[in-house]
């Protein structure tokens, strides 16, 4: 076997000496070839340029002598024989010059052509010149010309032709025998090469067969091994059988387990995902059937403490009013929880004014904040951009349910706000909310579980306070939502801050408010005297003040105020009272200050916490009052109507107007159908739109509404949504596929409350989405927005 190896390699040894020497000669053959072709080709393009220079030399003599046989012929005719061929050579002197010219690529002859042409051109020139004056008769004017510088300008040309053709005479002999000897160099050259490629491939040959016969020995060392280790590999894999064997068993018996977990696994999926669909389902139905009796419950209690009550009734009315709004509140609740377990929600990004937002959950708590004595106050950094891009929404939830918690474990003090910004870069800022109150404080080993759903911090204080444990927890996953991160600390006893940082975009090209934009033309240099025992009040009011260009004189108490006046010449334009004041309150100070300055001398501006009714008797001693927390863009308002000429009046100018009755485009009260099938909510909602002026009628299901439309024009219907027979969003479907006139506005009104559930109201052809329980300000609000569609505003 080694031996038929051996002899093999010698074998395919010669094999590549005899194909390396036929695609040598296959090469050389080919070059060859090439190169005859290539001298062949050349060969023939010099002895073309030879001809051509040759057939010019003779054209340019046939010229001449017709020029003299010109001049000879004296008759006109015999002349115009002549002219035509004179001038046909002319122009195959001329084309075959520009052919040299053009065809010479290889430069051969270029050189000596560029010193021919010019002298070319002007024998040429000569020539036709004097067949002109021949052709005309001036023969005595040519003579000199004929006889002299024309014989000598052409035997000048001729001269360079004949040497030119003899030195492109000599180069094509030269090529021929270079390119010859090159040839034959190639050839030797080429012959040498495979001559030692023929020395290389046998040395290669002999030098593969001593490595065969040498590998041949080793191998025949090594087979002995090779079988031995053969032998050991057969033991080995055969050990290896057994255990792939065994293995494979075990890998079919976990197999099998895996399956049926897998199967488990998916059964209990679709058991999750059921149940999944059950909670929402059941706080879909749980939801529509607390908030229908809740609708009941609070409009009836709004309503009644409307009317003439004892005090103990009012009371009893508020209790039973504001445990609904709480049971409200805690359906609420429990509704974003379960959207945000669910991955439910998604964040509506809009510019929105930061100071209105914060103003706005300030104004939303200052009657519980006001029940229980607290001060809530407001602090905005001048760094904080007016307009940012965010959820407004979802921040004023967080914010309100902040506040909140603080009102609730807070009995004596304030609640303030500060917010600061941060920026990041050119476009983003970091926003920093920070909750500060003075109640109870947080033990240190309770922080870590404040944020849980459902926790709080003991059970003596979950009776005491109320709860279910779910606003910090909401909280929490919505500042998370925002890609910001909520703080706390806290001592016992002394109160505890929350701090709030989320990252928001500033909203450029907006309109900045009138009292954003600095400096007033109203307001800059008036003297303004502020009276508030609150330092913090006094700091943040003081500072918006200047902001307008005002001058502030701030003090803490009725008395030091009459002490300054006492020990000033300064005349103030307005005073800023605060109502609530250690020792000597706002109203003795203003009975103070009337005694002194009349309405028109000094302004006075009272500021009241919510729901006080003292003031009110004395009303006429003031030019206007403004509620606590207060908003900046009313307390701006405020001081511009009072420094305006006509707005100097005792009426307060934040008091609440009436709400006037809207009327449709004809100018005739709205005519309101209510479709409502709760007796209760009848009741309610009937009441409430009595209050504000409309009278209404009413329809129990879908079907009564069809009819009563076909009956009578309706200007705005008030559609529940689930009703018997025929449910509202059916009713509304029908009723924008009837070709009228005028369709009615349709507002919805929903127990309802999931995510999704008012687009599908919008969708099936609502102009307006109230959610149960309805309030006033909700159709207030709602018949507002229709007549601003009666005027043509989005």
């Amino acid at each position: 076997m080694l031996g038929q190896t051996s002899r093999q390699a010698i074998v395919a040894g010669f094999t590549l000496i005899i194909s390396v020497l036929l695609i040598i000669f296959s090469v050389t053959a080919q070059h060859l070839y090439q190169f005859s072709n290539t001298v062949q080709q050349r060969t023939e393009l010099y002895q073309t340029r030879l001809q051509q220079l040759q057939n010019l030399h003779h054209v340019l003599q046939q010229r001449q002598s017709l020029l003299f046989t010109l001049y000879l012929q004296d008759s006109s005719s015999s002349q115009g024989e002549i002219q035509q061929p004179l001038f046909r050579l002319g122009d195959e002197v001329i084309a075959t010059l520009k052919q040299l010219m053009t065809e010479d690529k290889e430069a051969l002859i270029s050189t000596e052509l560029d010193t021919l042409k010019n002298d070319i051109q002007n024998l040429l020139m000569q020539q036709n010149r004097v067949a002109v004056q021949l052709l005309a008769g001036e023969t005595s004017a040519v003579l000199s010309l004929l006889q002299t510088a024309l014989p000598a300008s052409a035997n000048h040309v001729f001269q360079q032709l004949t040497t030119l053709e003899q030195q492109h005479s000599e180069r094509i002999y030269q090529f021929q025998q270079s390119e010859q000897l090159s040839a034959w160099r190639s050839y030797w050259g080429i012959l040498g090469l495979s001559i030692f490629a023929m020395l290389v491939c046998a040395v290669t040959a002999w030098l593969i067969w001593r490595q065969v016969q040498r590998t041949e020995r080793d191998l025949r060392t090594g087979r002995d091994a090779a079988e031995a280790l053969t032998r050991q590999q057969v033991l080995f894999l055969e050990e290896l059988s057994r255990q792939v064997d065994e293995r494979t068993r075990q890998l079919s018996t976990t197999n099998r387990d895996l399956e049926h977990t897998v199967g488990e696994l998916e059964f209990a999926k679709s058991e999750a995902e059921a149940a999944n669909r059950a909670k929402s389902e059941f706080l879909a139905n749980i939801s529509h059937e607390i908030r229908t009796p809740m609708n009941a419950v609070i409009g009836m209690t709004s309503l009644l403490m409307s009317t003439n009550l004892t005090p103990e009734q009012q009371d009893l009315v508020k209790t039973i009013n504001n445990s609904g709004e709480t049971l409200l509140a805690l359906i609420n609740d429990i509704l974003d929880f379960s959207h945000i377990e669910a991955g439910d929600i998604e964040l509506d990004h809009h510019p929105f004014n930061v100071l209105e937002c914060v103003e706005s959950a300030l104004e939303m708590l200052a009657a519980k904040a006001s029940d229980k004595g607290l001060e809530l106050l407001a602090q905005i950094e001048p760094e904080v951009p007016v307009f940012v891009f965010g959820d407004v929404n979802r921040l004023r939830q967080i914010l309100i349910n902040l506040l909140s918690n603080a009102i609730k474990f807070t009995e004596k003090g304030e609640i303030s706000i500060f917010v600061s910004a941060q920026p990041n870069d050119e476009q983003h800022m970091q926003l920093t909310f920070a909750v500060r109150d003075t109640g109870i404080g947080i033990p240190n080993l309770d922080l870590s579980a404040l944020f849980n759903s459902f926790s709080q911090l003991d059970g003596a204080h979950n009776r005491r306070y109320g709860g279910a444990g779910l606003g910090l927890a909401i909280s929490k996953r919505l500042i998370e939502l925002m890609g910001g991160e909520i703080q706390v600390s806290s001592r016992v006893g002394k109160g505890s801050i929350f701090t709030v940082k989320v990252n928001l975009s500033q909203a450029m090209q907006l309109e900045l408010p009138s009292y954003r934009q600095g400096k007033s033309d109203i307001l800059e240099n008036h003297l303004v005297l502020l009276v508030d025992d609150n330092e913090i009040v006094r700091n943040y009011l003081s500072m918006q003040l200047i902001y307008w260009g005002m001058e502030v004189v701030a003090v803490e108490s009725g008395e030091a105020a009459l002490d300054y006046l006492c020990h000033t010449n300064q005349h103030f334009s307005l005073a800023l009272v605060d109502l609530e004041l250690p020792q000597m309150n706002g109203l003795n100070l203003i009975n103070e200050l009337r005694a002194e300055y009349n309405l028109q001398e000094l302004p006075l501006v009272l500021m009241v916490p919510l729901g006080s009714m003292a003031w009110q008797e004395v009303r006429s001693m003031f030019s206007a009052h403004l509620y606590k927390p207060i908003r900046i863009s009313q307390l701006y308002r405020c001081i511009c109507n009072i420094f305006s000429p006509s707005a100097i009046s005792a009426t307060p100018l934040t008091s609440a107007p009436e709400h006037t009755p809207i009327v449709n485009p004809e100018g005739q009260a709205l005519r309101i159908l209510l479709a409502e099938d709760n007796p209760s909510s009848q009741k309610v909602t009937l009441m409430m739109l009595a209050q504000l002026g409309y009278q209404a009628e009413l329809a129990e299901d879908g079907q009564k509404v069809l009819k009563a439309l076909a009956e009578h024009h309706y200007d705005v219907i008030l559609m529940d949504v689930q009703m018997p027979t025929m449910d509202g969003l059916e009713a509304t479907h029908y009723i924008r596929q009837q070709q009228v006139e005028q369709q009615p506005y349709i507002i919805a009104m929903t127990a309802h409350a999931l995510r999704g559930y008012r687009e599908q109201c919008l969708i099936a052809g609502m102009d307006d989405y109230l959610t149960k329980p309805v309030k006033q300000d909700d159709l207030i609000a709602a018949f507002l927005r229709l007549q601003a569609r009666y005027h043509g505003i989005n």
